[in-house]
């Protein structure tokens, strides 16, 4: 739990969100303006936030800001371009950055006081989130710590309590429990046909049932390389890769937000 998040927190974290968004692409990567942003970040992390939570959310943040780079390589005669190279790859890490502190937004505000009338961001209590996946795998667990992030309970059915009962009478029992359901396809899975892959049987299943239960409150995840199924026209969906899921984490806010389930307001001042 956070220590007192307050509102002036979150005031100022919602700046900081809107400064990456606006300027961050217009800032060198080793410049002031992106060093001053980090570290201010990182100070409302220290104060709002416990020891062990404190710290995991710092590690967060330093992944989050984390962009690889090549060998450094210089050639006779030619311009050392490991600099433009570097801005190069901090523009593409930018929206990694903008989601990482769009999350802690939601986090930290979900925390305030619910007696308060000037929240900023909200996620509306109780959200559940299921998702419907094709077998453990590191995207799956960044997805879950992502919603985790947004203050948001997911449902992995085969991680949760059963009771002896069947698989598939504890996908209706949760199911039918959550606010939204999420379906995470990966290639590997896939299944080749008519010159396509297309995700595998149990995800195509899960799909249907998402949308007699959720109704439109549901998405689709597909891995690079899948394709769309032919009854999925009225999905929404994103694409994501082993190694970035940046896109896909802001396609969710993005749909939560379209479904009032994460709730922007100004803040009212006094």
């Amino acid at each position: 739990m956070a220590i007192n998040p307050n509102e002036s927190d979150v005031e100022n974290l919602a700046e900081l969100v809107k400064e990456i968004g606006t300027k961050g692409s217009t800032w060198k990567h080793d410049g002031n303006e992106y060093t001053l942003w980090l570290e201010s970040i990182k100070s409302l992390i220290r104060r709002a936030y416990p020891g062990p939570e404190k710290d995991e959310c710092l590690s967060d943040l330093n992944e989050a800001a984390k962009f690889p780079l090549p060998p450094r390589q210089t050639y006779m005669g030619q311009p050392d371009r490991y600099d433009e190279i570097k801005q190069t790859k901090y523009r593409k890490n930018l929206p990694q950055l903008a989601a990482f502190a769009e999350a802690l937004l939601g986090d930290m505000s979900a925390r305030l006081s619910s007696e308060s009338e000037n929240r900023f961001v909200g996620l509306v209590p109780p959200l559940r989130i299921f998702i419907a996946h094709d077998g453990p795998s590191p995207a799956r667990d960044k997805l879950e710590r992502f919603l985790r992030a947004l203050g948001s309970e997911p449902v992995i059915v085969e991680l949760s309590p059963g009771a002896g009962k069947s698989p598939g009478r504890k996908v209706d029992l949760h199911l039918n429990t959550c606010d939204f359901g999420i379906v995470l396809a990966r290639k590997s899975q896939g299944v080749r046909q008519d010159n396509k892959i297309l995700p595998r049987a149990n995800i195509i299943d899960e799909m249907a049932r998402f949308q007699h239960v959720l109704g439109d409150h549901r998405m689709l995840l597909l891995e690079s390389g899948l394709s769309l199924p032919s009854n999925a026209s009225d999905w929404t969906y994103e694409t994501f890769s082993p190694q970035s899921m940046d896109r896909a984490f802001i396609a969710i806010v993005t749909e939560l937000k379209d479904h009032r389930m994460l709730v922007v307001q100004g803040i009212q001042k006094a």
